[in-house]
C-alpha cells in the first residue's frame, strides 16, 4: 500500500509488546526512547528491516546492531537496557534511566557542557571532514555533546506523555487493515480493512494512525470503484488524523494523496512536502510529491524525485506504484 513504507518510521519505535498487541505500561516509552538514543549514537535505526511486518518482526525477535567499541560501554550497557525485550528487563521508571545518563555525563564520559569553544568548532570540522574513519568520528559527536541534553528531554518527554500507546485491541485491527490495505487490488480486502478499522477507531478515537489508514481505505476504494463520493470519507478521516497527531509523516501521506484525488494539487504538494520535512527518506511521500509534479506536467522535477525514491530504496517503484498512477 502507500503507507507499507510511510509507517515504517513510526513501527521502528514501537516495543515488542506493542508490536504483539500486548497490555501496555509506562516501560514502553522507555524502550521507544532507547530507540531513538540508539539512532541518535549510531546514525540508523535499530530496527529497520525495509517493511513493516519484516521489522515489526525483527523487534520482538532479534538483537539490535552492536554499537561498536567507539562508543562507551556505560552507554551501550544504558541503551540496550532500555531496547530490553522484556519490560521487565528494563528501567523501571523514566527516573531511572534519566539518573544513568545524568551518571554519565557526570563522569566525564560525556561531557556536561554542551557549549563548544571556537578552536573546538575547528578542531572537529577538520575531524570530521578527514577521510580517516569519519564515521567514528561524527559518532563521537553525537554522543560526545549531545546526551547531557537528551538526558533533559527524556525527563521532559516522559513527564508530559500522553497514553503510552494505542489501545492492544485497536492496534491489532490496524495491523490486519494494513495487511489487506497493501493489497488493495481485491475489493473484499478494502470492505474488511474498512470494517476492522472502523472498530479500530471506536476503540481507541485518539488513534491517529487508524484515522489516516480509514482514510486511505477510502481513498482506495474510491480509486477502484470510480465512486468520486467516497473521497469526503477519505477526507474526513484524514482531517480527523491531523487533527490527532501532524507530527505523523504518514497522516500527511495520506491526506496528500486524498487532496491530490480531489484535484487539490497545491494542498498534495505541501502535505508530502510536511511528510518530507517530518521522514526525509520517506519513498511514499516522494512518489507522492513526484505525482503531483507529474500530474501538473513538470516532469523535469517529478523525474529527479522519483529518482531520489529509488536511490533510497531499489524496489520503492514497485513497492509504491499506489502513489504514481
Amino acid at each position: 500500500s502507500t503507507r507499507s513504507t510511510g509507517i515504517l518510521g513510526t513501527a521502528a519505535y514501537m516495543s515488542p509488546e506493542q508490536a504483539q498487541a500486548k497490555p501496555l505500561d509506562a516501560r514502553t516509552d522507555l524502550w521507544s526512547l532507547g530507540a531513538v538514543l540508539y539512532e541518535m549514537i549510531a546514525g540508523r535505526r535499530a530496527f529497520d528491516a525495509g517493511d513493516v511486518p519484516a521489522t515489526l518482526y525483527a523487534i520482538v525477535n532479534g538483537p539490535p546492531p552492536d554499537l561498536g567499541d567507539d562508543v562507551p560501554p556505560a552507554l551501550q550497557k544504558t541503551i540496550y537496557r532500555a531496547l530490553a525485550k522484556s519490560p521487565e528487563d528494563r528501567y523501571a521508571s523514566a527516573a531511572e534511566m534519566v539518573q544513568d545518563l545524568g551518571r554519565l555525563a557526570g563522569s566525564g564520559i560525556i561531557r556536561d557542557d554542551p557549549t563548544l569553544t571556537l578552536d573546538e568548532i575547528s578542531h572537529y570540522r577538520k575531524l570530521a571532514a578527514a577521510p580517516s574513519r569519519p564515521s567514528k568520528q561524527r559518532r563521537y559527536l553525537r554522543w560526545r555533546f549531545a546526551l547531557p541534553l537528551l538526558a533533559g528531554a527524556v525527563a521532559l518527554s516522559l513527564s508530559l506523555r500522553g497514553p503510552p500507546g494505542p489501545a492492544p485491541a485497536a492496534y491489532e485491527s490496524y495491523l490486519k487493515a494494513d495487511k489487506l490495505i497493501q493489497r488493495y487490488e481485491k475489493p473484499e480486502n478494502i470492505e474488511q480493512a474498512i470494517s476492522l478499522l472502523q472498530g479500530a477507531v471506536k476503540a481507541d478515537p485518539g488513534f491517529a494512525l487508524a484515522y489516516a489508514s480509514l482514510g486511505e481505505a477510502y481513498w482506495q476504494k474510491s480509486r477502484l470503484t470510480k465512486d468520486r463520493s467516497l473521497l469526503a470519507q477519505a477526507e474526513v478521516n484524514a482531517k480527523r488524523a491531523l487533527q490527532l497527531d501532524d507530527g505523523l509523516a504518514p497522516v500527511h501521506i495520506v491526506m496528500g494523496e486524498v487532496q491530490g484525488a480531489l484535484g487539490n494539487r497545491d494542498l498534495a504538494q505541501e502535505h508530502f512536502q510536511r511528510a518530507l520535512k517530518l521522514d526525509p527518506a520517506n519513498t511514499a511521500a516522494l512518489f507522492g510529491l513526484a505525482g503531483e509534479f507529474a500530474a501538473l506536467s513538470r516532469a523535469r522535477e517529478a523525474e529527479e524525485i522519483y529518482r531520489r525514491a529509488i536511490a533510497i530504496r531499489p524496489d520503492a517503484w514497485a513497492t509504491t506504484t499506489s502513489v504514481c498512477s
